[in-house]
């Protein structure tokens, strides 16, 4: 979809990936709040955050044990217990609060890489209602069903829960865009913090042609926001 009336095509926008072994363990909680005060953009952020932990963990980009067990919307999840890692993951999806509020954007991916090639991408489209009258509390209760339905899928999806063999995996988390998007997205970070950039569609979009592309869930007709997840495994893998 269109992210503004005027762009006909999105960009895509990349973040750095975390590498490295997990050195401690630590207790991760998943906070549960109160679902009837809570915006939209939070709630999908959050599932976002918890969405990323489980394709890492369901993949092995990161080794089994270095996940604790924990759980969210009734379901048991995975969370990393590396500091560095959670701290990218969080502090990368909270950039994006503003835009995201004004339904700027319209794709966050996960990007798997072999050898520094795209092998597979898990993208979450996104739009996210804005102000709604409708909005009751069993909209509240329904999108967290919808929500524990996802992540019921990326644990058991057959496609998801094959591994990568390769020992050289790393992941990157990609968001689609309006290029007018690129200043604000880092017009509030700290100038120490990752930048987003911009990707260069002649040697990006090529790599991810997809040759294989699976819909997992889709939440739509929602008061708070629609969303799509479509796995798709990539002509480099």
């Amino acid at each position: 979809m269109s992210v503004t009336e005027e762009a006909c095509e999105d960009d895509y926008f990349v973040m750095d990936t975390v590498e490295g072994s997990v050195r401690e363990q630590q207790a991760v909680q998943v906070p549960q709040s109160n679902r009837n005060t809570r915006a939209p953009v939070e709630i999908l952020l959050e599932f976002l955050e918890i969405a990323i932990h489980q394709i890492l963990y369901v993949k092995r980009i990161y080794p089994a044990q270095s996940f604790l067990r924990r759980t969210k919307y009734s379901v048991p999840v995975h969370i990393s217990a590396h500091p560095g890692l959670n701290d990218y993951i969080t502090s990368t999806l909270s950039s994006l609060t503003s835009v995201m509020e004004q339904d700027k954007i319209s794709q966050v991916c996960v990007l798997i890489n072999d050898a520094e090639v795209p092998v597979e991408k898990y993208t979450f489209e996104t739009n996210v209602v804005q102000k709604d009258d409708r909005r009751e509390a069993a909209d509240y209760v329904k999108v967290e069903q919808s929500l524990r339905s996802c992540l019921l899928k990326i644990l058991s999806n057959s496609v998801l829960t094959s591994e990568c063999s390769s020992q050289n995996k790393t992941f990157e988390i990609l968001i689609g865009c309006s290029e007018k998007c690129e200043l604000e997205l880092n017009l509030a970070r700290d100038e120490r913090a990752t930048r987003w950039v911009t990707v260069d569609d002649a040697d990006f979009r090529g790599s991810l042609r997809a040759r294989e592309l699976i819909p997992v869930k889709s939440i739509t007709n929602s008061t708070i926001f629609n969303m799509q997840l479509i796995a798709e495994r990539l002509s480099g893998a």
